[in-house]
């Protein structure tokens, strides 16, 4: 290990998450990470030095709540196509 580097332990990088993972992860760029324009206003900062780490059990709630919101509005427009289809038929 080079002089300077310290060594993270496996627990802390399952406990945290980088802006950087968080990024590919969500495929956006990391600034949009920074701006919070990416829906990570729901997510709590935390700045250890001058890195900025998310908590990843944080991270991982707010992407199942997403699937949940999409999931419910993907039903909501098949309900709506297949009423649209209904009338048209009549």
């Amino acid at each position: 290990m080079s002089p300077g580097r310290v060594k993270k332990s496996k627990g802390f990088e399952q406990r945290y998450i980088s802006v950087s993972e968080l990024a590919a992860r969500w495929s956006v760029s990391a600034s949009g990470i920074y701006s919070r324009k990416c829906g990570t206003s729901a997510l709590t900062p935390i700045r250890l030095g001058r890195a900025v780490r998310f908590l990843r059990a944080e991270v991982e709630a707010l992407e199942r709540k997403r699937e949940t919101r999409i999931g419910k509005n993907l039903e909501l427009l098949q309900a709506a196509d297949r009423v649209s289809d209904d009338q048209l038929a009549a």
